[in-house]
Formats: structure tokens, sequence, C-alpha cells
């Protein structure tokens, strides 16, 4: 993963601007793990999808499709961090130090 990038998300997740929710990269204003990146990435790409939820380059639960690529971010690993996030329900913090260790 790009490394500037990866210190900025990890800076993002323990800054508490985001309050974390689950399920959705936007949702009411809370932010899933991988939201969070998304907005780092560019948050003028956020649209209304339906009700309180956004949608990022169209996409409102995953990374959209060539992104993982381009920030060398593995599906893999992307889904382990959304399952951490909406599973497990883990903390930003945990999260952070788990991209700073593995990434």
């Amino acid at each position: 993963m790009d490394a500037e990038l990866k210190k900025q998300w990890v800076e993002a997740l323990r800054s508490g601007k985001y309050e974390q929710g689950q399920q959705y990269l936007q949702k009411d204003d809370k932010f899933c793990c991988v939201g969070v990146l998304c907005d780092i990435i560019n948050p003028e790409s956020w649209r209304s999808a339906v009700g309180s939820i956004k949608r990022w380059e169209g996409f409102v639960d995953t990374l959209p499709y060539g992104v993982n690529s381009q920030i060398g971010l593995s599906h893999t690993s992307e889904a382990h961090l959304i399952d951490m996030n909406d599973k497990h329900e883990e903390s930003f913090e945990t999260i952070a130090n788990y991209i700073e260790r593995n990434m």
C-alpha cells in the first residue's frame, strides 16, 4: 500500500473526526474504516444514495473496482478490514493498529 496514503488513513482513523458506523461506507454521517479511506482519497466523490446512505464513486459498501489496485490494497485485505469493522465491531484504533502492522 502507498506509504503516504497509509499514514493519512491511520491518522484519520485515530483523529476522532470520524464517527464509526457499520455496513456502509457512509450512513447517517458515520463511516466504516474503508469509508474513511474513501474520504481521504477524494472527499468530493460522495453522493446521496438512498435515505441517509452515501455512495462513493457509485459504491455504498466496498471500494469501487480498480481502486484497490491503484492504491495497493488487496481485495482480501479490504474484506478483512470490513469484517473487523462490521462483523467484529473493532474500534478504529484497533483497525489503525492492524493497518500499521500488516499493510
